[in-house]
């Protein structure tokens, strides 16, 4: 029997008779050692939380550059492609839409939130596209080169009508045509109605010149034919011209709606993730608080609990050594006690 608690709890039976189980001294250190390891623990999954939370907005807002990056490739193109008339930069803008595509479905399936936004780009990058792709040809059917398309067959017909008026010999006709063709040049170089007019006003000259002539009627049926496939191919290449232009406008708007679009989803996805690492600094660090706190409270109680323990043991020790050995150990030992008698 241990000394100072009897069989049937006289004296340390104060404890038990009020439903108390004291812990030992190493118990309550066991304690903190968990309580630590279960607060560090938990500090630890927090970050792991808001490390998968921030990456997952930071994937969202590189993609989203990634996506701005790809509409200003392709506009590169497109630029290309109106500077240097060559048809490798079609396909360029088309891998553009492509790539642009393949970036916004990838946004979209990180953040099906936001499917509706992704949906619009991407019908605006077809719509886009396809203003592209109708300027392109057009252009092709002008002619990319002098000698291709609609630029190609004014000019060899003007080239033939040239040579026919040149073979009769008729002065004042030559003198209209090579005016005509100056202002065809002109037309082109510069554009404008002003050309347009002055290029149909001498080819109803020339017609005039021609039914005033007294060249046979085969030769006039002749150059006739050849002025009239040449004012065909002409206003073919300058309704090509006009539609080109309402063309252009449609795709400068469906550009100007696009880009910022992609602009607003980048600095959406910045701004929450913005908002996230804060929410999730501030819970970090309440909850580091709570721990620290947690932890200073738990050791404070156990070095109370130990201090008391100490003063109960003198206290017992010095009783005992004074002869009396009914002593009682107070309530500050028994988690002791109860390991010994254990």
């Amino acid at each position: 029997m241990v000394p100072g608690i009897g069989r049937d709890g006289a004296r340390g039976g104060v404890a038990c008779g009020l439903g108390v189980s004291l812990m030992s001294v190493r118990a309550r250190l066991y304690a903190v050692v968990v309580l630590c390891v279960l607060g560090f623990g938990l500090i630890h999954a927090v970050g792991l939380v808001s490390k998968r939370i921030s990456d997952r907005y930071v994937l969202l807002e590189e993609q989203s550059l990634q996506a701005e990056i790809d509409v200003l490739q392709m506009r590169r193109q497109e630029k290309n492609f109106l500077m240097r008339s060559e048809e490798q930069y079609i396909d360029k803008v088309a891998k553009g839409l492509e790539t642009l595509k393949a970036t916004v479905a990838q946004i979209r399936s990180l953040d099906p939130d936001n499917e509706a936004a992704c949906a619009e780009i991407a019908a605006n990058a077809d719509a886009y596209f396809g203003r592209f792709r109708a300027i392109a040809d057009l252009k092709i059917a002008q002619g990319l080169v002098w000698d291709k398309g609609l630029r190609a067959e004014f000019i060899f017909t003007a080239r033939a009508l040239e040579k026919g008026i040149k073979e009769h010999d008729a002065g004042a006709m030559l003198i209209s045509l090579l005016q005509l063709r100056r202002q065809e040049k002109n037309y082109i170089i510069r554009g404008g109605e002003e050309y347009i007019g002055r290029v149909h006003k001498l080819m109803d000259e020339i017609s005039g010149e021609l039914a005033a002539s007294g060249l046979e009627e085969a030769v006039k049926a002749d150059i006739a034919d050849k002025l009239k496939k040449f004012a065909a191919a002409f206003d073919a290449y300058v309704a090509a011209d006009q539609r080109l232009a309402a063309l252009d406008a449609e795709l400068v708007d469906v550009a100007r709606k696009l880009e910022p679009k992609i602009h607003d989803m980048r600095a959406h996805y910045a701004e929450i993730r913005a908002a996230k690492t804060r929410q999730l600094d501030l819970i970090a660090l309440v909850l580091e608080v709570g721990v620290a706190a947690g932890i200073v409270l738990v050791l404070v109680l156990v070095v109370r609990g130990i201090s008391r323990s100490l003063t109960a043991l003198r206290g017992y020790s010095r009783a005992v050594a004074e002869g009396d050995l009914g002593a009682d150990a107070g309530r500050g030992l028994i988690g002791e006690f109860d390991e010994l008698r254990g």
